[in-house]
């Protein structure tokens, strides 16, 4: 699926946090090329995804690009953007996609190859489960979170048999396992209570 590319077709994400997607989006092993996209606001194939949000078996191409240049509680990734769940009950899926474009947060926005934000405050009512996906694009992230798979998760999320083969970059002095919160990392660039299985970088 080649969406062109140039600068007047830029993408508009699926989803805000005003009104995210809650469907069920099947890619059937598809790619999509040629997807430029830049916002202040949730970036990604899919901005913004709440509780009972599914994407599966999607590829997003090496010529893809996403720029995110919003503040701290945006996201930018590959996939998905954010997920903005609030105190609801449930879950999110995101099982069997793949990102080979560049992610790009000059400001303080969180950014991931696969997902850029979980938004859910302290709250552990939700699963967010991503499965299966890999990232191949570069992060550039600033001096908030970032990782080469989820910026910033937390509380009762799993990235389990994901894999990255990338580079993450971000502002100096912000290193892998650093102690304070803005911080790189290789899979989630936050997290409190998550559990991370059989994933390897």
């Amino acid at each position: 699926i080649d969406l062109d590319g140039s600068d007047s077709k830029q993408w508009t994400p699926i989803g805000t946090v005003e009104k995210p997607y809650r469907g069920i989006f099947d890619g059937n092993g598809h790619t999509i090329s040629g997807l430029k996209c830049t916002s202040s606001a949730e970036t990604g194939l899919f901005g913004a995804v709440h509780v009972g949000a599914e994407i599966h078996n999607l590829i997003i191409g090496e010529d893809c690009e996403f720029t995110c240049t919003g503040n701290y509680n945006e996201g930018v990734a590959g996939i998905v953007g954010k997920v903005d769940i609030g105190w609801d009950w449930g879950y999110v899926r995101i099982e069997n996609c793949a990102n080979y474009g560049k992610v790009i947060a000059p400001s303080t926005a969180n950014a991931g190859g696969i997902l850029g934000l979980v938004n859910n405050s302290t709250s552990d009512n939700v699963k967010v489960h991503v499965s299966n996906c890999y990232n191949m694009g570069t992060i550039t992230a600033g001096n908030k979170n970032g990782a080469l798979l989820c910026g910033y998760m937390r509380n009762s999320g799993v990235i389990s048999n994901c894999w990255a083969y990338s580079m993450l970059t971000s502002s100096p002095g912000n290193i892998p396992y650093d102690t304070t919160q803005g911080r790189p990392e290789f899979f989630a660039g936050y997290f409190g209570t998550i559990d991370i299985q059989n994933c390897y970088a």
